[in-house]
């Protein structure tokens, strides 16, 4: 369930207020849809599934440029009216909206002559595992939530298969071993490339925090074919 708070103006200085209107709202609305015929109907035409979940998206953005993109941050400590009932809620600001466009932009301006897809990480869920896709073009909505996006790049011309792994957080050594290991658990063999990406990723800045990181890793080959990124481009950055 999504529901959308869209304004012309930025951020208010103290969000906290709006931000328990926008949830409430959004709260009662899965509450009704949970007793709808419309989930009903929606629950039948799914075979084998033993438990669903009613998940409730806020996609709170708006349309200053120059302010505050981040508002997760500022209401991530709001006191939530009592007797709410919803079992999950993933908020959307500018900054993550700016994320996911972004990676997946930058994904695609890459190599133009790959199909770009959402890598499917088996999460042990799957209740037809000869069903089960590794990629697709539909996000989970988990992802929304997420630090981390994962995406697939094929040439259908070509062997060539990339796992590219979006993140927010800022470059530093520690988080480059944590994604970089994530990579080669999700990576398995079967593509022939990896890019991390980052938003404020700077081959001068960061170079050596890159070499450390490879230097970590028993398998030589894998993090060698490792390629660290900046999706975050302009003049500076086209090098990687």
């Amino acid at each position: 369930m999504v529901s959308v708070k869209y304004s012309a103006e930025g951020y208010p200085a103290n969000p906290k207020a709006l931000f328990k209107a926008h949830f409430t709202d959004l709260a009662h609305t899965l509450e009704c849809f949970r007793n709808s015929e419309v989930r009903r109907n929606a629950a039948q035409a799914v075979k084998g599934v033993a438990r669903g979940q009613d998940i409730g998206v806020l996609l709170w953005i708006n349309n200053d440029l120059k302010g505050e993109a981040d508002v997760i941050g500022r209401v991530s400590n709001c006191i939530l009216p009592d007797g709410l009932r919803y079992e999950a809620v993933y908020l959307v600001d500018n900054r993550r909206a700016e994320f996911i466009f972004d990676s997946i932009d930058y994904a695609r301006q890459l190599d133009p002559g790959c199909e770009t897809t959402f890598f499917y990480h088996d999460t042990g869920k799957s209740f037809n595992p000869q069903l089960k896709l590794s990629d697709g073009p539909l996000m989970p909505v988990e992802y929304i939530n997420s630090s981390v996006l994962a995406l697939k790049m094929v040439d259908k011309a070509s062997p060539k298969r990339i796992l590219m792994l979006s993140t927010l957080e800022p470059v530093n050594e520690a988080g480059l071993k944590r994604l970089m290991g994530l990579a080669q658990q999700l990576s398995q063999g079967w593509c022939s490339k990896v890019i991390l990406a980052f938003r404020d990723y700077s081959h001068l800045e960061h170079g050596n925090i890159v070499q450390a990181a490879k230097s970590c890793f028993s398998d030589g080959r894998f993090a060698e074919g490792v390629e660290v990124h900046c999706y975050d481009r302009d003049f500076r950055s086209v090098a990687h």
